[in-house]
């Protein structure tokens, strides 16, 4: 089942922030795949559920953590300053 997404959904992917405008649906024993148009690129790409989380919404109060802020900032850090 291909159901097309009516609302905008922004989900972050391994290829960045994107919309979600496709949900696909093979059933019960297979992952759900999501089609995401990726904002800065222009491109389409499909992810199983497993690869993909729903973007920051202040308005729906879902934000990340302090730890989860902290990490993502230690984390780019060590890649700005070559560190393993």
């Amino acid at each position: 089942m291909i159901l097309e997404i009516q609302q905008l959904i922004w989900l972050q992917t391994p290829k960045g922030q994107g919309i979600a405008k496709f949900l696909i649906d093979y059933g019960p024993e297979s992952d759900l795949y999501w089609v995401v148009f990726i904002h800065a690129t222009s491109e389409i790409w499909t992810f199983s559920n497993e690869k993909v989380r729903v973007s920051e919404n202040i308005t729906l109060d879902r934000v990340k953590s302090m730890s989860e802020r902290v990490d993502e900032f230690r984390e780019a850090h060590d890649i700005m300053f070559n560190k393993s």
